[in-house]
């Protein structure tokens, strides 16, 4: 056997090992997506609040997860209003996980000061 024969071999084998791993390490992950709504507290300025969303008071976010129950615990963490003074409100609106819709919905709200 050929030095060159052997490379294709080995090259080979490495892309059909990475192959298979990946599929293995993410056949466990499912989709979760879910809507988030955003309640600008009305002394605040809304656009550059909302910049990071597209400028937009719902915006969708996705989570690779594998199961429901993380999913959902994902949806409820995007829920929380972590700077308060800047949101009034904010709520998990869909939840979507593995393309079926949950019914569960999370909320909070603050208030503006």
């Amino acid at each position: 056997m050929s030095s060159n024969e052997n490379r294709k071999k080995v090259c080979w084998a490495s892309l059909v090992f990475a192959v298979v791993f990946f599929a293995v390490v993410y056949s466990d992950a499912k989709s979760c997506r879910f809507v988030v709504a955003r309640e600008v507290c009305p002394e605040r300025d809304s656009a550059e609040l909302l910049k990071p969303y597209a400028g937009k008071k719902e915006f969708e976010e996705d989570a690779d997860v594998a199961t429901l129950a993380d999913c959902l615990k994902k949806a409820e963490v995007a829920s929380k209003i972590l700077r308060p003074g800047q949101f009034r409100s904010k709520k998990v609106l869909k939840i979507f996980f593995d393309q079926k819709s949950v019914d569960n919905v999370f909320e909070d709200i603050k208030e503006c000061k």
